[in-house]
């Protein structure tokens, strides 16, 4: 069977991530030919897919509906290889899919890996038309999966949930790499170190995350905020930094590609996001050992057991609520170890990269039976 992922552009992201994963995996395997399709351009991480045939749309189609030149080069790429399954994953890609399959027949498995607007009503329709022709809605969270259904009034039958999973061998504690990377990036051995790993983005509102964190420590040089990534708010947190005083405690190293390596120079992870499916960077610190302060969004209260592997904040924009969490593993190290382990746990039992590739395994199989 050949399947064809369809995505905006492979980049840095939890949704390109699991892409990745699922491509090599079957690459290696050989259980399906797995082709990748980009709509506007290769990305950042194309090459890591590691995928011997692929298609490349337009940069110009991400101004459009739906750009005809890309449309129709799709649609010949589809019939020149004989592709069985389209694989979109989120709302553009969705979009082209349900397109392509009325011209071609080909069944469409997609995957939803957030809330895609369900206060727009707009989006909402249009989510539910593209749900017409898809054989599966494939949700990252029951959140997600709740929204398909009854939002978006989708057939409970097509919506089925698999949650992202990750390689627990790579993501694991490595507390010997910490010091080494701790002191190349200015952070005192012995600091409270409170981190995220994901896009400078408003979707993740590390905004907040930096308001809480100065109005929690605004003078303790013992506690610093890391933030491991790349986007168009860096400027941003670095002039709000400088603002509240706190810039000389405040590190943001860039876009980094090993991210098992960050993980260990972070004592708490935290997601202040304003929304999220099932979050891989939470799921790897989970994985690293971390215990969490995340908000109340998305799958983020199914990774996070409350007050046993870190907290979860509601609701998720109080300030004052996660200073006090902060501060509770700030000062309490047998606590951060006894969250940490249970993190690590959790993750192993409930999110392994494993589960993930055999419920994609089933459900690409189920879709080309019933074709």
């Amino acid at each position: 069977m050949k399947v064809l992922q369809l995505v905006r552009a492979l980049d840095i992201g939890g949704l390109e991530q699991v892409v990745i994963n699922i491509t090599k995996h079957f690459e290696e395997r050989h259980q399906f030919e797995l082709f990748l399709g980009c709509l506007f351009f290769r990305g950042t991480r194309f090459d890591e897919a590691k995928t011997h045939i692929a298609w490349v749309g337009n940069p110009e189609a991400d101004n459009s509906y739906l750009h005809l030149p890309t449309f129709i080069d799709l649609v010949r790429f589809l019939k020149k290889y004989k592709i069985d399954i389209i694989h979109s994953h989120n709302p553009v890609p969705h979009r082209y899919a349900y397109f392509a399959s009325l011209f071609t027949g080909i069944p469409i498995v997609h995957t939803k890996h957030g809330r895609n607007y369900p206060k727009n009503k707009k989006a909402v329709w249009l989510n539910r038309l593209y749900a017409s022709r898809s054989r599966r809605i494939v949700a990252v969270s029951k959140d997600a999966a709740k929204v398909s259904i009854d939002i978006e009034k989708i057939n409970p039958q097509k919506v089925t949930t698999i949650v992202n999973g990750i390689d627990t061998e790579q993501f694991k504690p490595r507390p010997e790499v910490a010091i080494d990377l701790r002191r190349k990036n200015g952070i005192p051995d012995d600091s409270f170190v409170i981190g995220s790993v994901g896009r400078l983005a408003p979707e993740k509102d590390y905004l907040l995350l930096l308001e809480s964190f100065a109005k929690a420590f605004p003078t303790n040089e013992k506690v610093h905020l890391l933030l491991v990534g790349d986007g168009s708010e860096k400027s941003q947190l670095l002039q709000k930094a400088k603002d509240l005083d706190v810039e000389n405690r405040v590190h943001l190293p860039g876009m980094q590609k090993n991210t098992e390596m960050w993980y260990p120079c972070m004592d708490v992870f935290c997601l202040t996001s304003i929304t999220e499916g099932t979050s891989i960077t939470l799921l790897e610190s989970a994985a690293a050992g971390l215990p969490a302060v995340v908000s109340d969004v998305g799958g983020n209260a199914d990774i996070v057991t409350h007050q046993e592997t870190g907290y979860v904040i509601n609701p998720r924009n109080k300030l004052s609520l996660y200073g006090e969490s902060f501060k509770k593993l700030f000062s309490s190290k047998k606590l951060r170890i006894t969250m940490g382990t249970k993190a690590r746990e959790k993750i192993v039992q409930c999110y392994s990269l494993k589960a993930m590739i055999e419920g994609y395994q089933r459900c690409y199989t189920s879709t080309c039976k019933t074709r």
